[in-house]
């Protein structure tokens, strides 16, 4: 039997059989407006809540205020589980033109230093445009995921679906499922 970690998504963990595998990395893809954040932050909001489960949510999108401001208008105060430690909000706006492995050892000292057991990356399309060549992308985003699926961190990952596309983000995200 394996161990399912519960969404908290109304009706989503009885179409998945119990919830999402613990440990698994879930790419979230949809286009603009789709609802991937409100999606992400009800996922580490009820984890936190009524859970038990501390969460990492790493935004490279919204900044922090904004993201806290409008999940606020669905009833989840990110702001308050923040200051109880509960939840940790990165905004990694500050991060850009640092590369990737510079957010990658931030996002994973901060679910450590927190010792989280949810993690949201919104959105991987907007972290992967931060490394410059495509080959220390793969070697990167390789190590990342071997790094998370040992921690046992169940993460989902945000991608946006441009208008009109009919490859997701930037149009590598797929290649890790593909090469498993």
């Amino acid at each position: 039997m394996f161990e399912r970690v519960k969404s908290g998504i109304p009706g989503l963990d009885e179409l998945i059989e119990g919830g999402f595998l613990k440990g698994n990395i879930i790419l979230l893809a949809g286009g603009t407006g789709a609802g991937k954040t409100i999606f992400s932050a009800q996922f580490i909001y009820e984890g936190a809540v009524h859970y038990g489960e501390k969460g990492v949510y790493a935004t490279f999108e919204e900044d922090k205020g904004t993201l806290v401001r409008n999940m606020f208008r669905f009833g989840f105060d990110m702001e308050k589980l923040e200051d109880e430690g509960s939840i940790k909000i990165l905004d990694l706006e500050s991060m850009k033109g640092k590369g990737v492995s510079a957010n990658m050892d931030y996002i994973l000292s901060e679910v450590n230093r927190i010792g989280a057991k949810r993690l949201v990356i919104d959105s991987i399309t907007a972290f992967l445009v931060a490394c410059k060549e495509e080959f220390e992308y793969r070697a990167l985003m390789h190590l990342f995921y071997k790094i998370l699926k040992r921690s046992r961190c169940t993460t989902i990952m945000t991608c946006s679906i441009p208008l009109g596309s009919n490859k997701l983000g930037i149009g590598i995200e797929e290649l890790h499922s593909e090469s498993e």
